[in-house]
């Protein structure tokens, strides 16, 4: 318990610090940010049809999005991101076809009024790490993008940003400034809330070790590429010929936040 709220305290220091870094450059709405992009990272498809699948954690990203979108002038689309997740199937509509995450929370955007010109999609990523590879390969080396703001819950925020800054300082160099916006919890049941901050906790350690371990072996795009489609269990077609529990380490509570 004593961890948890350690850790709960940490979440707000984060909101409150990237609050200041949302009001710093929301300052500059007077001057015109080009080749600006706002990703909102997915957050699971719920099988109902309410809120039109999307969880209600996603929903505060995309508020966050529809914000920031209206107040930075100049070029800005909205990138919404994965596929799914590893950890359950996705849901079908009613032509059984496959409801992504990117698609939900795309088609919300648009019923938000954001212009279907502006709203662009990544359905390809399962992960955090997918997430920042993708965005980076399919939107923004392409469209060569120089302004991101990142978005996406405070109990998920500070491993988004480990995660992206390291994927985005690989090589080729690219001159793109990462900005990283948190907005609420949106999971409203305590025990829910508590068991994905301890999730996310322990996967942010994961990650930080795999960069103290393998930041020599990975310094390009190429590294990556390699690594997330030889080793990474969500990519590596090394998947096939293992019976590993797709929800091992995962509790009931945390797994309802996906």
């Amino acid at each position: 318990m004593v961890e948890i709220n350690k850790t709960v305290n940490r979440i707000f220091i984060v909101l409150i610090l990237t609050g200041l870094i949302t009001y710093k450059y929301l300052s500059l709405r007077h001057h015109t940010i080009s080749d600006c992009a706002i990703i909102v990272l997915g957050g699971g498809v719920n099988p109902s049809t309410d809120n039109d699948h999307v969880p209600m954690h996603t929903q505060k990203r995309l508020d966050k999005a529809v914000y920031l979108y209206h107040q930075i002038e100049g070029k800005c689309s909205i990138i919404t991101t994965s596929y799914g997740t590893t950890y359950k199937p996705n849901p079908l509509d009613g032509d059984g076809f496959v409801i992504t995450e990117a698609t939900a929370s795309a088609k919300k955007l648009v019923k938000m009024g954001i212009p279907c010109k502006d709203v662009f999609e990544e359905n390809v990523s399962l992960d955090t790490i997918g997430n920042a590879y993708f965005v980076r390969t399919i939107h923004v080396e392409p469209g060569q993008i120089k302004n991101l703001f990142v978005v996406s819950n405070a109990w998920h925020i500070e491993r988004v940003q480990s995660i992206f800054n390291f994927v985005f300082a690989l090589e080729p160099a690219m001159n793109t400034k990462l900005n990283f916006v948190s907005t609420g919890n949106g999971i409203e049941v305590v025990d829910i809330l508590n068991s994905r901050i301890e999730k996310e906790k322990k996967s942010h350690e994961q990650f930080q070790h795999f960069v103290h371990t393998k930041s020599k072996d990975i310094t390009s795009m190429n590294d990556m590429r390699q690594w997330l489609f030889q080793k990474h269990k969500a990519y590596s077609s090394s998947r096939f010929s293992n019976s590993n529990d797709r929800t091992a380490g995962l509790t009931e509570a945390a797994l309802k936040t996906y």
